[in-house]
């Protein structure tokens, strides 16, 4: 059996070109980079680690469906503006991101 090895890139959009070359035999990937390489053809999506389908790849199936019930990996994105001109720009981005919550301060 092979070992599985991390290997850290500064963005996934970097790693495509390795998994394609075969120097990466498999990649985690976001799926908003992932839409982006299969439907351009750059890879081959195998399953999603998430509870449910991704509506924007139907045909993609979750780990469960795939026969691996007991992989499961949600992911989160965040937010973030410049360090030094926090407050402007948090003031300008907030109400696009949190309109229900007009009070949160930056």
């Amino acid at each position: 059996m092979s070992a599985t090895v991390y290997v850290g890139y500064k963005s996934n959009p970097q790693a495509i070109p390795d998994l394609q070359s075969g120097l990466l035999t498999f990649m985690m990937i976001d799926t908003v980079n992932a839409k982006i390489a299969i439907e351009r053809g750059a890879l081959k999506g195998l399953l999603l680690t998430d509870s449910e389908r991704y509506s924007l790849l139907p045909d993609l199936p979750t780990a469960a469906e795939a026969g691996l019930p007991e992989v499961l990996l949600m992911t989160w994105t965040g937010y973030y503006v410049p360090g030094a001109r926090r407050a402007r720009s948090c003031k300008r981005s907030m109400p696009i991101f949190v309109p229900w919550r007009p009070s949160r301060t930056c």
